[in-house]
């Protein structure tokens, strides 16, 4: 299973990340959507069945529908993934905020937004590895990164593989898991 991960786009949804998440079966929103239209772009998606997405600062509660909150826990290929906009509400300490119980399922990755940087990497937490996501921004990139999309690959509960490329697909970062399946 593919996950598609954006952040921050601060506005309309940009032509080409419809385009760059074309293949994915399900997309993440990390939060500051700021446009209701963006949720309602990404389901338009034809091969994404299920859009998630968490608010972020400047986001207020119920402009993005009711479903939406802080927080999203959520299953893809049986593995758990938690979102939120800020990077430390996705630490360990908070997953039980977020409504994950880490002891009975820990999460597979924790996804953020809001610091526009793109950043991909495996942290270890007292339930075991987990992979850190943050897309960058797809809008208002910082420290000279352009504006950029996540992928995860998901398989059999075990996030395998993960990458952050830009807008036009030029791959700017990759992860991948050393105990792959």
């Amino acid at each position: 299973m593919l996950v598609g991960v954006v952040s921050d786009t601060h506005g309309p949804l940009p032509d080409a990340a419809y385009y760059a998440l074309y293949g994915c079966d399900v997309v993440v929103h990390a939060g500051d959507v700021c446009d209701p239209t963006v949720l309602r772009d990404l389901r338009a998606i034809p091969t994404v069945r299920q859009v998630w997405a968490v608010l972020g600062n400047n986001d207020l509660p119920g402009s993005l529908g009711s479903q939406v909150g802080r927080y999203a826990c959520l299953q893809a290929a049986g593995a758990h993934l938690v979102v939120a906009h800020y990077p430390h509400h996705v630490a360990p300490s908070h997953w039980e905020a977020a409504g994950l119980n880490p002891s009975v399922a820990p999460p597979a990755v924790a996804i953020h937004g809001h610091t526009h940087v793109p950043d991909v990497r495996q942290l270890t937490s007292p339930q075991g590895p987990y992979l850190l996501m943050c897309p960058g921004s797809l809008r208002r990139p910082r420290g000279g990164w352009p504006c950029a999309v996540g992928f995860i690959e998901v398989r059999a509960g075990v996030a395998s593989s993960a990458r952050i490329e830009t807008l036009q697909g030029e791959v700017l970062l990759t992860w991948l898991n050393p105990n792959r399946r």
